[in-house]
């Protein structure tokens, strides 16, 4: 693994300035560094405003020193800036250099991986390449592949805010791998044919997890619930405490097997017997009956 713990440590503790970039101040801030990278942004800009924290966390990657810094400037109000640089677009990247005075623009897609890359393709500043320590599964082959001794593996949607950077180093998820001496995958549901193993397992609520101690046997966490409504969140402080417990017996219940599983929820009253499948929560204010209740209520009807 590129990522090692001292990464993380760096990545807690140290955070470089993004420097304010103005017409007044390019010379000093410019000649101050063999590299500047350089974030255009314009007022009322979504966009823009999409960017900004993604290139923020470029801070916590890099120290601003004489190799590399990081700058962003308001193309509105520094017109010099803007028209030596022309950019077409916002917001708009580019990377300066100060030695070679060449100016290089990012054509990447706006996340912080491709900026990393860009920076990393095209400076001599220490490589620190991102790798996510996650496993993402994209097939039900890799499911499988997944379930054996020592995986935890998320079950979420890949729409959820939460669980859309988390293959940034600074989401609790990937901070969290590297805590344990375990495997972490994530599983997006809306992303792959999973009717199969949501059934299997009786999959019922997103985000949820599974802890594989071995391939038939596991320990489930908020994977169904009693309340659909309130729709359990799988959060940091959650996640954290399962993962702190897994192999306390006090902490959840361990089953052999999805037969062991399917008998102890029979035993259960969860409202997810109305709900028919698997896979879907119910959303708030809609109601669900099973075909008895169904069949009762047209009894009743007076037609």
């Amino acid at each position: 693994m590129k990522f090692l713990i001292w990464l993380i440590l760096f990545l807690i503790n140290c955070q470089a300035e993004v420097i304010k970039l103005t017409d007044s101040n390019k010379r000093q801030v410019l000649s101050a560094s063999k590299n500047t990278l350089i974030l255009f942004q314009k007022p009322n800009c979504k966009y823009c405003e999409l960017l900004d924290p993604i290139y923020s966390q470029l801070g916590e990657l890099y120290d601003n020193d004489e190799e590399f810094q990081l700058a962003k400037t308001n193309a509105a109000e520094n017109r010099i800036l803007k028209s030596n640089f022309k950019p077409t677009r916002y917001p708009s990247v580019f990377l300066y250099n100060n030695v070679a005075k060449t100016i290089q623009p990012f054509k990447g897609n706006r996340n912080l991986i491709d900026l990393v890359n860009f920076i990393n393709e095209n400076t001599d500043t220490i490589n620190k390449e991102l790798e996510s320590n996650i496993f993402e599964i994209r097939k039900i082959e890799e499911f499988n592949q997944r379930r054996k001794k020592g995986n935890l593996i998320v079950f979420a949607l890949s729409y959820l805010p939460i669980w859309q950077d988390y293959q940034y180093p600074t989401h609790f998820y990937q901070q969290l791998s590297y805590q344990h001496n375990i495997k972490f995958s994530i599983l997006f549901i809306d992303l792959i044919d999973s009717t199969k193993f949501l059934d299997e397992y009786k999959i019922s609520n997103y985000p949820s997890a599974i802890f594989f101690k071995s391939p038939t046997k596991f320990k489930t966490f908020k994977t169904f619930s009693k309340d659909h409504l309130q729709g359990n969140k799988l959060d940091e402080q959650s996640l954290t405490d399962f993962t702190y417990n897994l192999h306390s017996e006090d902490h959840g219940h361990w089953f052999d097997g999805t037969d062991e599983l399917n008998e102890y929820l029979q035993n259960e009253k969860y409202q997810y017997e109305r709900v028919g499948h698997y896979g879907l929560n119910i959303r708030q204010n809609e109601v669900i009956v099973d075909e008895s209740s169904y069949e009762e209520m047209l009894d009743k009807m007076d037609f």
